[in-house]
């Protein structure tokens, strides 16, 4: 979509702009399992356009609907969806930056028990999946590292209050 914007409170007042129109919204769901000493999260490894990583960091199940999906993201989108129990929270959230023409993405955090951890565990694999330990995530994304919009801004809506 080619757009006009005007406004009085940017250093350039009037622009063009192309924006992208959104097919569907994207789903990005993060797996989380607490234990007595810390909080994980299942993260995986994916190859994105413009990474500047070999690859980047992003949550447990990133999809749209449209795009073509392996055996075990297919497994862990089947999870999550058929088991709506222990979902800590579900919010829309509007796409990164202005050039997306009214895209939201809808966030949620998944609280796994034991028995669905173990579950997962016997069926992804640990070369494109893993848990990670929230605080050295958040130690990550505060040095720069490859971690991706999507887990970012799932990251975003955690608080103490939401995974006591």
């Amino acid at each position: 979509l080619g757009m006009e914007i005007s406004t009085k409170y940017r250093e350039i007042q009037n622009w063009e702009q192309p924006l992208l129109q959104s097919v569907e919204s994207e789903n990005n769901v993060l797996f989380f399992f607490k234990d007595k000493d810390s909080l994980l999260v299942l993260v995986q490894f994916k190859i994105e356009c413009g990474c500047s990583e070999v690859s980047e960091i992003g949550p447990t199940i990133q999809f749209n609907g449209y795009e073509e999906i392996d055996e075990i993201e297919s497994f862990l989108i089947s999870f999550y969806k058929n088991g709506n129990q222990n979902l800590k929270f579900k919010v829309k959230q509007s796409e990164e930056g202005g050039r997306f023409f009214r895209e939201e993405n809808l966030n949620i955090l998944k609280e796994l028990n034991f028995k669905e951890k173990e579950m997962i565990d016997n069926k992804i694999s640990f070369q494109k999946y893993n848990w990670i330990e929230l605080g050295n995530l958040i130690k990550l994304i505060s040095k720069g590292g490859p971690i991706n919009m999507q887990l970012r801004s799932v990251i975003s809506i955690i608080s103490s209050e939401t995974i006591i």
